[in-house]
């Protein structure tokens, strides 16, 4: 683990791994479980909690945070965020997933929407993944989905993801951090989407997509690829 001075001005940030990444959460290789989060009220056999650990997903570079409990019952639990470490070329891309919209006789699952997606109107809405599918992100762990508005979704955000990702196959490390941010503590719809990425070859990106029925760009403190 080592240390470095944040450019933000938020003052001293931490370079961890993945494995102290999990130290750091209260979680060991052990306690993990390949399994996907799909209740929508919660995984957890504790009533106060959503889920009894991270997720991450088939390549182990990406980890999906705990959801957190906005409400009882069974749609109480939402999406917090998604912390991804990409060493440069594609290696690292692989096994992301589309999400499930109709039931998928191969994998035989039924859809996942992750809580609120209903809320949003027809027409108008996405199950926004937080690592996106093009970064070997899940579509049907539910703590990596979180309802968006189709333009917030498609193209504001999917621009700067797929500039990360070009970035990415082009050779460059990359480190990003998506979040959640909920303005309401009862609601399962974020405000906005928030997008930090720093990597090895002058990358460093800090983006809030505001999560808005009609198109409304992304609002950046830094938008810098290479």
């Amino acid at each position: 683990m080592s240390d470095h001075w944040d450019p933000f001005g938020i003052g001293w940030a931490m370079d961890v791994s993945r494995d102290q990444l999990l130290l750091l959460l209260g979680a060991t290789q052990e306690s993990l479980s390949p399994d996907e989060a799909r209740d929508k009220g919660g995984d957890s056999d504790d009533p106060e909690k959503c889920d009894d650990g991270v997720g991450y997903n088939a390549g182990g570079n990406i980890t999906y945070l705990p959801r957190e409990r906005f409400r009882e019952g069974k749609d109480g639990c939402r999406a917090v965020g998604a912390i991804e470490f990409h060493e440069g070329g594609t290696e690292s891309m692989q096994g992301g997933t589309k999400t499930i919209w109709k039931y998928d006789c191969e994998r035989k699952l039924a859809p996942v929407d992750p809580p609120g997606y209903t809320q949003l109107p027809k027409g108008n809405r996405a199950r926004g993944h937080l690592a996106g599918c093009q970064f070997g992100g899940s579509g049907s762990d539910l703590r990596n989905l979180v309802p968006l508005y189709q333009a917030a979704n498609s193209p504001v955000m999917s621009n700067i993801e797929n500039a990360i990702a070009k970035q990415i196959k082009g050779g460059q490390s990359v480190k990003k951090y998506t979040t959640a941010v909920y303005g309401d503590a009862n609601s399962p719809i974020p405000d906005y989407i928030h997008i930090v990425a720093k990597g090895n070859r002058g990358m460093n990106v800090d983006c809030h997509i505001p999560n808005l029925p009609y198109r409304e760009d992304a609002v950046c403190l830094m938008e810098k690829y290479e």
